[in-house]
């Protein structure tokens, strides 16, 4: 296979933050030596300024979902893998409003496959 292929961190596609300090993420400057390969750009750089000692709102995961699906809109790739965690995937599959089979719990390396529409653009 010689076709390169993208890979981008974006910084909404990640487990709900606060409280636990395993959803706080590590800076970029020290993420960026172990995986040059990947586009880094769509995350801030230092700290992670997201993170709080409380843990974030159901709200606040949903509208970060619908600014991911915005973001997907802009992509030229057709076919685009998400990796995340189960709670942004389970509100990202109750966003979408898929059917019921779609919107369960997630476990550790389960795949789902979808087809998205140009309405979340």
């Amino acid at each position: 296979y010689t076709r390169k292929v993208p890979f981008v961190a974006y910084e909404g596609v990640r487990e709900r933050y606060g409280v636990h300090p395993c959803d706080k993420r590590r800076t970029v400057e020290v993420l960026q030596p172990e995986f040059p390969h990947v586009d880094f750009t769509h995350i801030d750089v230092g700290e992670d300024s997201l993170w709080t000692p409380t843990r974030e709102t159901e709200e606040n995961v949903k509208l970060r979902v619908l600014a991911f699906l915005k973001f997907l809109g802009t992509r030229a790739e057709t076919s685009i893998a998400v990796v995340s965690h189960n709670d942004f995937l389970s509100t990202f599959f109750n966003v979408i409003e898929g059917p019921d089979s779609l919107r369960g719990r997630f476990y550790n390396c389960e795949r789902r496959t979808v087809v998205l529409t140009t309405r979340w653009q």
